[in-house]
């Protein structure tokens, strides 16, 4: 099994010798210049560059903090256990949101009874890459006087009615981390559509320390390292070496600082093939959509009218969560890899105050999600023949478990 060629759940389509080819920018990008890029790609008036994606959250709070006053913030209770932290180092209060479990990100009916005058922001997250209605969020947090803070790391190319998310909120942040869409191994962004946003965030960047260059040749090697580990043949061939650096340990904290000129260099390298990237996300994804609908094992998602999701993963639910975990074993042992990405909802991660058990569990859709959540590949590095491979292998495997619970 060691040699067999294998799908990795999350992949990237940097090159080596792209990054060779990134050396000479080194000396001549900077993060505003990339910066530019980005606002421009995001259609949005202002873009910031740091660390990483749980900085840039941190950093935009901070400057909304210092703007509002209000200290709620809103997120969904099934999204990246991350976004706990910049809320928690703040001091502000976290309030969970019940979940769609059409498009996976806040119910809007349990927004409308959360919301309120101390509301800070909301945070809808575009999860897996799927688009969702903002557009009643904005009127929710409109009337209560809130911000709307939109997460994008992990929808870079994702548009809803022609136009990015992250460009339809007061601001949003992204993140370049490894398995995202737009990868330069970390990296985050703050996205900004009003100029006093700006001009806090910019205020706070200012007083953050920059990377050594240590810490650039660092990222420089890491991310040469996970593009070659991704390409199916190597992940298959090497896999029992790669599984080491795995890790679903929920991170104690995060590391704050400027963005490097390495990163910029290799962000405005990439940026220029992103469009054609997010295509090939909606193509495999819709593709895969398309030969699973009929399959009566499992739950697809929502497509939101008007919109092209550029699928960071394709998240499907297994109605009968004894299966799950069998799924996935027979998916591994045909060269796909799968993950259940977070394990449990918000509420059951950290103590905030909810029930953490399954009496009075007041997020029963975000706790159902958890349990048979399974996110299959969809990235570039995957042609159509991978994903009808997938969906073979899903509807053969269903076909043989009809009626099990």
């Amino acid at each position: 099994m060691r040699f067999l060629k294998r799908y990795p759940a999350a992949g990237t389509t940097i090159s080596l010798n792209e990054l060779s080819g990134m050396l000479p920018l080194f000396w001549k990008r900077q993060p505003g210049d990339f910066e530019r890029q980005i606002a421009q790609s995001f259609q949005v008036q202002r873009a910031f560059t740091v660390s990483n994606g749980t900085a840039a959250f941190y950093l935009l709070l901070k400057a909304l903090y210092r703007i509002s006053g209000k200290k709620q913030v809103i997120i969904p209770a099934y999204t990246a256990p991350a976004l706990f932290l910049p809320i928690k180092v703040l001091g502000l209060e976290v309030v969970l949101c019940e979940v769609s479990l059409d498009t996976l990100s806040l119910d809007l009916d349990f927004l409308s009874r959360v919301i309120g005058p101390n509301t800070l922001c909301v945070v809808p997250v575009y999860l897996f890459g799927l688009a969702s209605d903002i557009k009643p969020v904005l009127e929710l947090a409109s009337a209560n006087g809130a911000y709307v803070i939109e997460d994008c790391a992990q929808s870079w190319g994702t548009l809803l009615d022609g136009k990015p998310a992250g460009s339809f909120g007061n601001a949003a942040f992204t993140s370049f981390g490894r398995g995202k869409n737009f990868n330069t191994y970390a990296g985050g962004a703050i996205l900004s559509n009003l100029g006093e946003i700006s001009s806090a965030v910019l205020e706070e960047i200012q007083n953050t320390g920059k990377p050594s260059f240590m810490d650039q040749i660092g990222l420089a090697a890491r991310l040469a390292a996970v593009s070659m580990a991704v390409r199916p043949w190597f992940y298959g061939m090497f896999y029992f070496l790669i599984k080491r650096f795995k890790s679903v340990i929920v991170p104690p904290d995060f590391a704050l600082k400027k963005f490097s000129r390495w990163q910029a260099a290799v962000g405005s390298r990439v940026i220029e093939k992103q469009e054609k990237d997010s295509r090939a996300r909606y193509e495999n994804g819709m593709a895969l959509i398309e030969e699973l609908k009929e399959c009566s094992g499992i739950i697809l998602p929502e497509i939101i009218p008007g919109s092209r999701p550029a699928f960071n993963r394709l998240p499907v639910l297994v109605k009968y969560p004894g299966l799950r975990d069998d799924l996935a074993k027979m998916l591994f042992r045909k060269g796909i890899e799968t993950s259940r990405m977070y394990e449990r909802p918000m509420h059951w991660i950290y103590d905030l105050g909810y029930s953490m058990t399954d009496e009075n569990n007041p997020f029963v859709k975000a706790t159902y999600l958890s349990q048979r959540l399974v996110i299959l590949p969809v990235h570039p590095l995957m042609g159509l023949k991978a994903v009808r491979k997938i969906a073979f292998e899903i509807k053969k495997y269903f076909s043989r478990h009809r009626g099990e619970e």
